[in-house]
């Protein structure tokens, strides 16, 4: 398929993810998750936070899909589904919570999130104290061992 830049721009959103590798696309979710923090604060519900979030993100110019749904399966067999809450870049997941603070069955749910939708790298941001919280999960494809 032949495209122009301009081509690219509508195919991958903006176009600000041309060229950026996992981790300054990591950077930019947590510089627009710390934006959002400052502007609205804590204590609101997990969906205030993804829309303000998705809202921030697509106005720094990176491609975000809200409530992206991945099929979850058991030995070829699909047996439910699993909704990221925000996706971006088709590169990096984002899930979103509200709690006292992160525990070792977030980080197992990360997990087991970047293993059903093959994507390699997650980021978990807690919004629940005036400063953000947030951890990088990292899961390689078809390898038992990930990186929190």
């Amino acid at each position: 398929m032949n495209m122009n830049i301009k081509d690219l721009e509508s195919f991958c959103g903006t176009g600000a993810l041309w060229g950026m590798d996992d981790s300054a696309v990591i950077a930019g979710v947590v510089g627009a998750a710390y934006e959002v923090s400052n502007v609205i604060g804590a204590g609101f519900l997990e969906k205030v936070y993804e829309r303000a979030l998705a809202r921030e993100l697509m106005l720094r110019g990176l491609e975000v899909r809200a409530q992206a749904s991945y099929p979850v399966v058991y030995k070829e067999w699909p047996v439910g589904d699993y909704v990221a809450d925000l996706v971006v870049g088709e590169r990096v997941l984002v899930e979103l919570k509200c709690v006292e603070c992160f525990s070792k069955l977030h980080m197992a749910q990360c997990i087991n999130y970047l293993r059903a939708s093959g994507l390699p790298v997650a980021v978990l941001i807690n919004f629940q104290r005036p400063k953000v919280g947030w951890r990088r999960v990292s899961c390689t494809p078809g390898v038992l061992a990930c990186t929190v």
